[in-house]
C-alpha cells in the first residue's frame, strides 16, 4: 500500500514554502509520494498565469531535487471544482493507496463549510501549522481517519500574494522564491 499525500490549490506562484511544504514531508517519511495538483482556473478567480504554466512552474521547482523522483504533477485532475471529486478519482484510480490531504492549519477553522467535508474526513490529514490558534483542539473536533500537525520553519511568512504584489522588485521576494522561477513567473504571466 502507498501512502500518497495530495496537494491542491491555486499555486500562483508556486513558491519555496510550498516546496519546503513537500520537501519535510518527504523527508520526515510520512508519506511515500505526494501529488501536486495545481487547481484550474475557476471560481473567478483571477490567475497570474495559466493553469498549464503553473503546472510547469511546479515541475520546474523539483527538478533535480533529492526528492523529486517522489513527487508528481497533475495537470488533468486540476479541472476538478471540488477536493472531495479529486480524492475520489484518486481513489478509483490509485485503489489500494492510502490517501492523506496537505492543507494549511488556517484552512481548519472552516472545513466543514467545504463541499462534502465528511467524505474528506475519511482520509488522512496532514496538516501545516501557520499560527492557528487551538489547532489541535480543531483537528480532535473534526477527528479525520488521522492527522498529523506539522510546525515547519520560516515560512509562516511567504506569501503567493505578497510575491504577485512585487514582481517589478525580485530583492523583495528573493527569500520567497528561487531566481529561476521568477523569471518562469515574469514570462508566462498572462497579460
Amino acid at each position: 500500500m502507498m501512502r500518497t499525500g495530495v496537494y491542491t490549490g491555486s499555486f500562483d506562484p508556486f513558491h519555496k514554502g510550498h516546496i519546503k511544504i513537500v520537501s519535510t514531508i518527504l523527508k520526515k517519511d510520512i508519506v511515500d509520494r505526494v501529488f501536486i495538483i495545481p487547481s484550474d482556473d475557476y471560481w473567478d478567480k483571477k490567475m497570474n498565469m495559466s493553469h498549464k504554466d503553473r503546472c510547469r512552474l511546479v515541475e520546474m521547482s523539483f527538478r533535480n531535487r533529492k526528492c523529486a523522483d517522489r513527487v508528481t504533477v497533475n495537470e488533468k485532475l486540476g479541472s476538478l471544482t471540488y477536493t472531495y471529486q479529486l480524492f475520489r478519482r484518486l481513489k478509483k484510480e490509485y485503489p489500494d493507496d492510502e490517501f492523506y490531504l496537505i492543507a494549511g492549519g488556517d484552512n481548519m477553522p472552516r472545513f466543514r463549510e467545504w463541499r462534502n467535508y465528511k467524505e474528506l474526513l475519511k482520509n488522512g490529514f496532514i496538516i501545516v501549522n501557520r499560527n492557528t490558534e487551538d489547532l489541535e483542539t480543531i483537528m480532535k473536533d473534526l477527528a479525520p481517519r488521522s492527522y498529523v500537525i506539522l510546525e515547519i520553519e520560516g515560512i509562516s511568512d511567504i506569501s503567493s500574494t505578497y510575491i504577485r504584489d512585487n514582481l517589478d522588485d525580485y530583492s523583495k521576494i528573493s527569500r520567497m522564491i528561487n531566481r529561476r522561477e521568477y523569471g518562469f513567473v515574469l514570462s508566462h504571466m498572462n497579460k
